[in-house]
């Protein structure tokens, strides 16, 4: 979703390695965000990312904001935490301790005397056996074991707390292999044995130095620990040791100016690259690729040091919630380029769609080029011209209808639809005899209507009714 916004050219100066300058896209109340402290991003199976903000919660479909608050349904409006279950519930924990489900339909709040009063929600967890964990400041940590039940059955809810040996204030929650619950409190890391059901300290020998402050499990099961001295090490379940990945990275606290540095927020990528942020400090990656550390912060391309909460969208982007300057996306500080000596047809390119088998079509001065990146490397290019159907080869404009066929803008051969089941180019004779040979650009709008620019004006199509205007 995101990368259908940045087609645009990116502004990417490389002109060093210690001048590099990265692109990060801001979306902040200015595009419509309900409040610039983002406390939290999550994506639904339905491509909608739900941002948590301190004036609600708000839904972005990579274009369009709308935001809701306690007019909609939700327990308070500053939102502290935000989770999406396995179930594809939203959940919200709010800075006064109040809870908000959505089952996709309608917010509720939550009431129960288990939950913390004007204490804040720090977090949420999910364990494989489908418990929610709702970490607290003053209520330690609250359990739902049934979170899947329905608003008008009753929630199975356990609390653990000082009584119980873990604290009354817990930051967040994780999983080991074995089942047990590990804890990040504000007196050190606990660990709820499965067998047990009792709490253990701990703190080997070789832990390291400085308070932990944040605490995240890895794609392997092992854990990631971030400290008041600035660094992030590797906790291996298996040997019991700790590995060393950030340990005050260079350019880091000179760009983030003075004052703590300590980790505040860490996140794995699929690509097993961990991510973490700083006081103050911007964002920094670790690359599982060759080990490197590479900072981010206002020196080199990010609005804000101050950032809240690293996730990652289903398209690969890097999602940061920040601290006053709303949402920074970064979608990688590499470009790929596609050529005549890659496999384009023509350099000058006026169209690009993408459909919806994952392909995308690049429309030339020399016809259509078809990329197949799941292809292997002889089939990934297959091409379209005057020979095989195109009306003509100078392409101007190419996209997408709702079934998925593609509509074709040629300069000097009108429209053409590609039917996506049957393979080939389909004419449309009603449409032709009012369009003018010569078109330059194409659009669908919210009814599923076609407009079509030409050199003497609009016309819009319905392809439903084979209805025309002109304009």
């Amino acid at each position: 979703m995101w990368r259908q916004i940045f087609i645009h050219p990116l502004l990417f100066i490389a002109l060093n390695l210690r001048s590099q300058t990265y692109y990060f896209a801001n979306y902040g109340v200015q595009n419509g965000l309900a409040q610039s402290n983002v406390s939290g991003v999550v994506q639904d199976s339905s491509g909608f990312y739900w941002i948590a903000t301190e004036g609600g919660v708000s839904r972005f479909d990579g274009t369009n904001f709308i935001n809701f608050t306690t007019e909609h349904g939700l327990a308070d409006n500053n939102v502290s935490a935000i989770f999406m279950d396995r179930d594809h519930r939203l959940w919200l924990g709010h800075e006064n301790g109040a809870l908000t489900r959505y089952d996709g339909k309608k917010f509720v709040q939550i009431n129960s005397r288990l939950l913390p009063r004007d204490k804040k929600i720090y977090s949420f967890f999910q364990d494989k056996g489908g418990s929610l964990w709702i970490c607290t400041a003053s209520a330690g940590v609250i359990r739902i074991m049934n979170p899947a039940k329905g608003l008008n059955e009753r929630l199975h809810i356990k609390v653990y707390s000082a009584r119980e040996g873990l604290s009354q204030y817990v930051f967040s929650a994780c999983e080991d292999a074995k089942g047990n619950m590990w804890f990040l409190t504000d007196v050190g890391i606990r660990v709820l044995d499965q067998q047990t059901r009792t709490f253990d300290y701990f703190r080997p020998p070789d832990m390291p130095l400085g308070q932990v402050t944040s605490l995240a499990s890895d794609r392997e099961g092992n854990f990631l620990v971030g400290t008041t001295a600035g660094s992030v090490s590797r906790y291996n379940i298996s040997t019991g040791k700790f590995d060393p990945l950030i340990v005050q990275p260079s350019g880091f606290q000179a760009a983030g100016g003075a004052g703590p540095n300590f980790i505040f927020f860490i996140y794995q990528d699929r690509d097993g690259n961990v991510w973490a942020s700083g006081a103050n400090r911007g964002v920094y990656r670790y690359s599982a690729a060759n080990a490197s550390v590479t900072a981010f912060n206002t020196s080199n391309g990010l609005a804000s040091n101050k950032i809240r909460s690293i996730t990652q969208d289903s398209e690969g982007n890097i999602i940061l919630g920040t601290s006053g300057e709303g949402l920074e996306v970064f979608s990688g500080e590499k470009f790929v380029s596609f050529s005549r000596n890659d496999g384009l047809a023509d350099n000058q390119v006026w169209a690009i769609q993408k459909d919806r088998k994952g392909r995308f079509w690049f429309g030339t001065n020399e016809g259509i080029t078809v990329y197949d990146p799941s292809a292997e490397n002889e089939r990934r290019y297959s091409y379209y011209t005057t020979r095989n159907g195109l009306p003509s080869n100078n392409v101007r404009a190419i996209v997408a209808d709702k079934q998925g066929d593609l509509w074709i803008a040629t300069w000097g051969g009108k429209v053409i639809r590609f039917d996506m089941a049957r393979e080939q180019f389909v004419q449309t004779g009603a449409l032709n005899e009012l369009v003018n040979s010569l078109v330059s650009t194409l659009l669908i709008d919210r009814s599923h209507q076609l407009w079509i620019g030409t050199y003497e004006g609009i016309v819009v199509f319905d392809p439903a009714t084979h209805r025309t205007r002109t304009y």
